[in-house]
């Protein structure tokens, strides 16, 4: 979970770093990489494939 008041930085950052990357889409890594740099805590969560 982002917090609301930092969501739309973290979305931001991580956009930035997909263009950075040159990929299609922001994926789980560019979120990650986001997250950590603004230095908010990564809580991952493993949920069963469907």
């Amino acid at each position: 979970d982002i917090p609301d008041d930092r969501r739309g930085e973290a979305l931001a950052l991580a956009q930035q770093k997909r263009i950075e990357a040159g990929a299609e889409y922001a994926k789980e890594e560019h979120f990650e990489a986001a997250i950590e740099e603004l230095g908010l805590p990564i809580e991952r969560h493993d949920f069963p494939s469907s």
